[in-house]
């Protein structure tokens, strides 16, 4: 199982991004697996989409329908984030001065937990995934 991050469902879908044409290489090049993400990842897809089509004066209704259906080919899970869950991703985030964002710490656990892939293309959220796994083993 390959988990998206936000940076490359949104690659993906917008043929103007810079990392388009690497987000649908980097897609095909898993075409046999399966895909999933997290809920607050979905969540911050619909949110950057519909920014850059306000800024693009692009129609919002067209590429949300897109981002929809595409989700309907993904498996999302769904996580609920409990008050202490929430208090240590802000710990976290704090140790870590802000270089890790919430949404990150929480895919990066997911992917730990479960032990999938990750694709993405931000490095921090790399490097912190790799802290992650080396303290657990």
């Amino acid at each position: 199982m390959i988990v998206l991050d936000t940076n490359v469902i949104i690659a993906f879908l917008d043929r103007k991004d810079s990392l388009h044409k690497i987000a649908v290489e980097s897609i095909k090049q898993h075409k046999d697996e399966r895909f999933c993400t997290i809920n607050v990842i979905i969540a911050e897809a619909y949110s950057v989409l519909a920014k850059r089509c306000r800024e693009r004066r692009f129609d919002c209704k067209k590429a949300l329908r897109v981002l929809k259906d595409f989700e309907n080919e993904l498996e999302v899970f769904w996580i609920e984030i409990s008050k202490d869950m929430h208090e240590t991703i802000v710990d976290i985030m704090i140790n870590n001065e802000g270089r890790i964002n919430y949404n990150d710490v929480l895919l990066a656990n997911f992917v730990r937990e479960k032990r999938f892939k990750l694709l993405t293309f931000d490095k921090k959220l790399e490097d912190f995934l790799k802290i992650l796994v080396k303290d657990i083993i």
